[in-house]
């Protein structure tokens, strides 16, 4: 069983102020907020695939700084880029996780963009264009294998839900 997190980076500053993209302090608090609702679910990923882009590595760096992972388990590939064909993406997991120790649950993290974060989902699901996808939201889809609408959405939470979940008794 596989467990998918998809989420799109946090905001990221203009290319015509920071040609990089860098995230902005909003930015940054919206991914901290999911990267601590995923940890507060108990979820530990153990593989965070991302782009080589800026906001998106600087997303899945947080993300494996709250959730306690080591920075190794973080895969950068041009294959997540914002363009990037999912089929293809879909493909270069596989290949990494047939290095993996085969568990009873796996859980993937995608730090990426729109719209290929969306076109992973609707691949997965048959339903993933039709998500609203906000920077650091997180949608976790279950699936048997990564293959085309072999995948069920289980949830999709906002970081501004995480955060009303943590102040919740």
């Amino acid at each position: 069983m596989i467990r998918l997190y998809l989420v799109q980076h946090g905001e990221a500053h203009p290319e015509n102020v920071d040609p990089a993209r860098s995230l902005t302090d909003t930015g940054r608090l919206q991914i901290m907020r999911s990267a601590e609702g995923i940890k507060r679910l108990q979820i530990v990923p153990d593989m965070i695939f991302t782009s080589t882009k800026k906001r998106a590595v600087q997303s899945a760096e947080i993300f494996s700084e709250v959730v306690g992972i080591r920075s190794s388990s973080i895969v950068q590939d041009d294959v997540f880029k914002p363009s990037g064909d999912p089929e293809s993406a879909l493909r270069f997991i596989k290949e990494k996780l047939s290095q993996c120790v085969n568990e009873s649950t796996l859980h993937l993290l995608i730090a990426g963009h729109m719209p290929s974060v969306a076109k992973i989902a609707n691949v997965l699901t048959g339903c993933g264009e039709s998500i609203a996808f906000k920077n650091g939201a997180v949608l976790c889809i279950e699936t048997e294998l990564l293959e085309q609408r072999a995948g069920k959405i289980l949830w999709y939470i906002l970081p501004e839900q995480f955060e009303i979940l943590a102040t919740a008794r």
